[in-house]
């Protein structure tokens, strides 16, 4: 009996220094894998494929592939952002002066009312971009070639589309609804025409003492009332960069390529077939990271996003204004 018990026990001690042996190894591959990873992030790049940043960043609509072994590139992405905000940051206007030299450096025009009162706002919000209306300006860019009685025609137009109604502010007087245009087609509540307001109220309330007297027809929908077209839009800039007005003409009609019509004649939306939206393109095989959101979104240099987004629904064409 004693033997048998010693037999065991020896047994045991075996099992056991095995087991010690494989639980000790275990700890050693989990110690070695953190230490890797911690290489790793601290180097933010592969250790097994280390490569100088590549630098294909020029795809027109804003995607980048790169299909060799290197770092990844969210990590290559983060890094150029956050270089690029850095570059940003250190240009931006510190003092009042500095602003209108950079803003008619930019835009070539004299500076908007009021830039003053807009100055005196980014020292009080610490608004880090005071320089940034790229967008704004090229929204308001084709209108500087209208006349400002054509521009007072077209908005007293928009004013009697059925579904819009205007924001106005009188003299002495706070913004408000002027007016709701009901349509008798498609009648729509109340409560859905203007369900946008309390938006733009909220976001007009703090300046509204500084704003002049104004007219703002309104659109509800989520689409435009007219499609862009490229060719009318590209002599209405030409024009305002000259200094000229256009004449607002009704433009021949000619067949036109749909949503695309607002694309330039050699981007991938207007080179290739006429999108035809009831055809669902082919699924997009390669895998892409987004490196310039503003080009991603563009439809004339990834034309699938006509398939995408309701914007570009297939209304029945329309005659763009100048």
């Amino acid at each position: 009996m004693k033997l048998q018990i010693r037999k065991v026990l020896r047994q045991w001690q075996g099992h056991q220094t095995l087991l010690l042996v494989a639980f000790a190894l275990f700890l050693t591959v989990i110690s070695l894998r953190e230490l890797l990873i911690s290489i790793a992030l601290q180097a933010q790049a592969p250790i097994f494929c280390r490569r100088p940043p590549t630098a294909h960043f020029s795809r027109a609509d804003g995607l980048f592939e790169d299909k060799r072994r290197g770092r990844h590139l969210v990590i290559e992405l983060v890094e150029r952002a956050e270089k690029e905000w850095e570059r940003k940051h250190q240009r931006a206007s510190k003092t009042l002066s500095e602003a209108v030299t950079e803003y008619k450096r930019r835009y070539k025009h004299l500076l908007p009312i009021g830039f003053d009162n807009w100055w005196q706002y980014v020292q009080d919000n610490d608004v880090k971009l005071p320089d940034e209306y790229d967008s704004i300006y090229k929204d308001l860019e084709p209108f500087w070639s209208i006349r400002p009685r054509d521009l007072l025609q077209i908005q007293a137009a928009q004013e009697n589309i059925p579904g819009a109604y205007i924001i106005a502010k009188e003299p002495n007087a706070s913004v408000g609804i002027s007016n709701v245009v009901r349509s008798r087609v498609n009648p729509m509540p109340m409560e859905a025409l203007i369900s946008g307001y309390q938006g733009l109220f909220d976001l007009l309330k703090h300046v509204e003492h500084m704003l002049p007297p104004f007219r703002i027809p309104v659109s509800p929908h989520d689409n435009p009332n007219l499609v862009s077209d490229y060719e009318v839009k590209t002599a209405a800039l030409n024009a305002a960069a000259a200094g000229k007005y256009v004449h607002l003409a009704v433009p021949t009609k000619t067949p036109r390529p749909g949503f695309a019509s607002a694309c330039p004649p050699h981007s991938p939306a207007r080179k290739g077939k006429i999108i035809d939206q009831a055809k669902r393109p082919p699924p997009r095989k390669e895998k892409t990271f987004i490196f310039d959101h503003r080009r991603a979104m563009d439809p004339c240099n990834s034309p699938h996003l006509f398939f995408a987004h309701a914007q570009f629904l297939p209304y029945p064409p329309t005659t763009p204004h100048a």
